[in-house]
């Protein structure tokens, strides 16, 4: 197939690609023309408007941006979107130029070497293959080596030690690396011998190394290897939540997950590992027995969004702000996967803001819900939506979103 031509403000891609824990169905090898769109809290212009007004519905990133495919591993994505991490975001072009989109600065988390806040794109030195991660950034370069920015406590960003960096540092010498994931303080990779490597903050056993910060002060300033080599073979990603919570999916389709089970900041566990009880895990554990898993998204560290290959989509945890998409009263509670209406259409999953949830169907539909408090529904109001609402558009995805001061949505939509 050709080529289609450039466009202003118009990402041209040959493939839209990621390996994260998301919906693999539908879509693939499609090469639509797509525009870069942004809303909810752009407090510190992180929305790449050249300012520092919210919006409550979707806007185009200004610029031409002629990337022939998006590339990157934002947790809960495995068709290629950006990375939006604490009031920040990056994106990787098909050439292999990083950009961060723009947002608050101050401990290097952009990777432009300063530390003030930026409101419009800046390109990130270098030939990147991917990128991920929040408070502390990981990114792999074409060449297989691994590179850590930002904020370095609990050893976040992999170098041994807790030195903030403001610019993309080498992690190691090893050259195989082939995935990376992220997000908060906790960052990981898998190597091509099908090992996965952990670092950062253990807070409630996430790092999966079957202990925690609680019971040893374990945490890891440099890559530990969990399991071992060859248990995640052809995974199909992971996702993580702040510090607490981390889910993968296996190549046969097992979803397992592991870390805190519930809000570690409230009174209540609610079963948000989806194992049917509030018991914390410190080693990854499968989720029921389904080998069907194909996406995966956490809303915080209080609930969980499934996508299965029948096309239905399930949550479970806790339905603050509506976020589980049932329509149930605000503290109801689920600790073992529950099915979100009856259509069987689904193709991708993913976040709509801190406390918002979001999925794509086969007919490029984008629907979300949850909590609205900037407006990072894109529905145009800051209404919480309890069940799953369209936003207008035709769309080929929406990537993870997370920020500690507010939340930030990207999205990407076919153009024409």
């Amino acid at each position: 197939m050709a080529t289609p031509a450039q466009r202003t403000n118009t990402w041209t891609l040959d493939q839209w690609y990621a390996q994260d824990v998301a919906g693999t169905q539908g879509l693939q090898g499609l090469t639509p023309n797509v525009e870069l769109w942004v809303w909810g809290n752009n407090g510190n212009g992180n929305l790449g408007q050249n300012d520092i007004v919210n919006r409550s519905s979707p806007v185009q990133v200004p610029s031409s941006w002629s990337g022939d495919r998006f590339k990157t591993e934002a947790p809960g994505h495995n068709f290629g979107q950006l990375n939006v991490g604490v009031q920040c975001g990056q994106m990787i072009k098909g050439d292999g130029t990083m950009w961060y989109i723009g947002g608050w600065n101050n401990m290097g988390s952009g990777g432009v070497n300063i530390n003030t806040q930026i409101s419009s794109p800046v390109q990130v030195p270098g030939n990147w293959s991917a990128v991920s991660g929040t408070l502390a950034q990981v990114a792999r370069k074409a060449d297989g080596t691994i590179w850590g920015w930002g904020r370095a406590q609990n050893g976040a960003l992999g170098l041994n030690n807790e030195t903030q960096r403001s610019s993309p540092t080498q992690i190691g010498t090893d050259t195989t690396w082939d995935y990376i994931n992220g997000h908060s303080l906790v960052n990981m990779a898998t190597k091509t011998d099908g090992s996965a490597w952990m670092w950062g903050d253990n807070e409630f056993g996430a790092l999966g190394l079957n202990n925690s910060t609680q019971a040893n002060n374990a945490r890891y300033s440099s890559p530990t290897q969990l399991g071992n080599t060859g248990d995640w073979t052809n995974h199909n990603g992971f996702a993580f939540s702040r510090n607490v919570l981390s889910a993968s999916i296996k190549s046969d389709g097992s979803l397992w997950t592991w870390g805190s089970n519930g809000n570690p900041s409230g009174s209540q566990f609610n079963g948000v590992l989806g194992h049917n009880d509030i018991v914390q895990r410190s080693s990854p554990v499968q989720v029921g027995t389904n080998t069907t898993w194909t996406g995966f998204m956490w809303a915080d560290e209080e609930s969980a969004l499934g996508l299965k290959t029948d096309g239905t989509i399930w949550s479970w945890g806790q339905s603050t702000f509506g976020r589980l998409g049932l329509n149930q009263p605000h503290n109801t509670y689920y600790s073992s996967p529950t099915q979100i209406g009856t259509n069987s259409d689904w193709v991708r999953v993913g976040k709509s803001g801190t406390r918002a949830l979001g999925a794509l169907n086969s007919s490029n539909e984008l629907y979300v819900w949850g909590y609205n408090d900037t407006g990072n529904l894109g529905l145009n109001d800051r209404t919480n939506r309890s069940s799953p609402t369209q936003i207008e558009g035709t769309w080929y995805g929406i990537s993870n979103s997370y920020s500690g001061f507010g939340s930030v949505a990207f999205g990407a939509k076919i153009s024409g």
